[in-house]
């Protein structure tokens, strides 16, 4: 649904600009999808990783339904996990310049600074906001690792040459080194 990698920037105020080709992703997105009763259409939160998720507003909608029904209310961890997750729920609307204002609250988790530079990376259903040094930090899995996962998570339509590739493990074994014999 959304791909890309995209820079932009915080304002003095905290606001950020989408980036055009993000924008028109989203626009596109939320044609499709009827028309909510609010006045708003995205939804920022609070990721696990020190970043800030962005979903559209139906979504984010879908994604409570299915948490509600994993959650039992009797369980006090249950209700802190909702609570918590709750704190930092933020409905967004674009205003006219394709903006939206990201709360202090939530800059402070991703550590974004006002004014600075932002990273904007649009994944499949949701878009995260991140500080770039953060994101570097994070850094990307070796390419070996990116096989295996890719050959466990990706359906195997996706990528043809997929089944082709063979991983193969040496084993751990403690061998002597040979001396040759003379």
């Amino acid at each position: 649904m959304f791909t890309g990698r995209f820079t932009g920037r915080l304002d003095h105020k905290g606001r950020i600009a989408l980036p055009a080709p993000l924008y028109e992703q989203f626009r596109a997105y939320l044609s499709q999808t009827p028309k909510q009763p609010h006045d708003f259409n995205l939804v920022l939160v609070r990721d696990v990783d020190p970043c800030l998720a962005l979903y559209p507003l139906p979504i984010w909608i879908n994604f409570q339904k299915q948490l509600l029904q994993r959650i039992n209310w009797a369980n006090p961890q249950h209700r802190r996990f909702l609570r918590t997750l709750a704190q930092d729920v933020y409905p967004l609307k674009i205003d006219g310049h394709n903006r939206i204002l990201i709360p202090e609250r939530l800059r402070q988790h991703a550590q974004l600074q006002v004014p600075g530079e932002v990273v904007i990376l649009a994944l499949a259903h949701r878009a995260e906001l991140w500080n770039p040094k953060l994101l570097e930090q994070q850094g990307t899995l070796p390419h070996d690792e990116l096989t295996t996962l890719g050959t466990q998570l990706l359906p195997s339509e996706f990528f043809p040459f997929l089944p082709q590739i063979t991983i193969h493990q040496q084993p751990h074994t403690h061998q002597k080194p040979q001396t040759p014999q003379t």
